[in-house]
C-alpha cells in the first residue's frame, strides 16, 4: 500500500511539461558543420566549423540566454578550421587543433591553441598542442574538470 502511494504521489511532482522544447532566436551566421562550442557563465560560444561550401570558418558567436540574442565576437585568429577542440575553464574559452580544408588530404593538421577571454573580446596565443608526432590533430575532444 505504501508503494502504491509514493508513486502516485511522484507524479504531480514531476509531470508533464519537463519534456518540452521553446523555439529560441536562430543561428545568424552561416550554416556549418564541425563546429566547437563552450559556455562561460550563462553565456554558449559556437566557433569555426565548415560551411555549406566547404569554406572553413574562424568566427566566433556568443548566445545570451538572457535576451535570446547571438553576438558576433572576434575572430579565432589563425586560418578557419573544422574538427577543433573547444571547452572552457573558469571565465575563459579555449579552442585549438583542427584542420584548415574540406578534403583531410589537401589540409594541413594544426596545433595552435588560443584563449578566449569574454570581458576583452580578445583571443591570446597559448602553447601549441604538443602531440601528433610533431604536427596537429583534428578530431579531438576537449573538456574540463570543474572543481
Amino acid at each position: 500500500m505504501k508503494r502504491a502511494l509514493i508513486f502516485f504521489l511522484l507524479i504531480p511532482v514531476l509531470g508533464f511539461s519537463q519534456n518540452s522544447w521553446e523555439k529560441k532566436t536562430s543561428f545568424p551566421g552561416s550554416k556549418r558543420a564541425r563546429s566547437v562550442s563552450f559556455s562561460i557563465g550563462s553565456r554558449g560560444y559556437l566557433c569555426a566549423g565548415e560551411d555549406t561550401l566547404d569554406v572553413e570558418m574562424n568566427d566566433l558567436w556568443e548566445y545570451d540566454p538572457g535576451s535570446d540574442s547571438w553576438t558576433q565576437k572576434a575572430n579565432l585568429p589563425g586560418p578557419g578550421r573544422r574538427d577543433a577542440v573547444g571547452f572552457s575553464i573558469g571565465m575563459k574559452g579555449y579552442v585549438g587543433t583542427g584542420i584548415d580544408a574540406s578534403e583531410a588530404f589537401m589540409g594541413t593538421s594544426l596545433a595552435d591553441f588560443y584563449e578566449y577571454d569574454p570581458a576583452t573580446n580578445m583571443w591570446l596565443a597559448r602553447a601549441p598542442y604538443p602531440g601528433g608526432f610533431g604536427g596537429g590533430i583534428y578530431f579531438a575532444t576537449g573538456f574540463a574538470k570543474i572543481g
